[in-house]
């Protein structure tokens, strides 16, 4: 089968409705400076404001000390850069295995802790499963 350029499929284009967002450049500097970002580093994420941001955690039973303790320290880290871009200053979180795979929101150190004093390592890796949930809750997010 000859295939020529017009009859291949072309993909969607990425990012079809995003639009960077203006950055204020003061602003940027003051979170380059708290998350030891290079000022560029920060405006770039600055500009991802109004993008969803979604964490997909593996509590599967493979997950048990260190990886348990490794991946509370990630996240830890992570925290204040994963709720830059959405506007109210959360992030969601969602287990494979705990609360049966409902999204939790995340924002300050405290929202986080709490995570881990209900969720533990345990049972299968319905990687599948939740993604296709996931996907499904999110897909009419712009």
């Amino acid at each position: 089968m000859d295939l020529s350029k017009s009859d291949a499929p072309s993909a969607p284009p990425a990012y079809d409705n995003y639009r960077p967002a203006s950055v204020d450049h003061e602003l940027a500097i003051q979170v380059a400076e708290q998350l030891d970002l290079t000022p560029a580093h920060a405006e770039d994420l600055m500009g991802t404001a109004g993008i969803l941001v979604e964490v997909l955690v593996d509590d599967s039973y493979s997950m048990t000390s260190p990886r348990w303790v490794e991946l509370q320290t990630t996240l830890e880290r992570l925290r204040v850069i994963l709720r830059c871009p959405n506007p109210d200053g959360t992030f969601g979180v969602q287990l494979l295995n705990s609360k049966d795979g409902q999204p939790v929101r995340i924002g300050d150190a405290d929202s986080l802790a709490a995570v881990w004093t209900w969720a533990r390592p345990g049972g299968r890796t319905p990687l599948c499963e939740r993604l296709t949930k996931l996907f499904d809750r999110l897909k009419d997010h712009p």
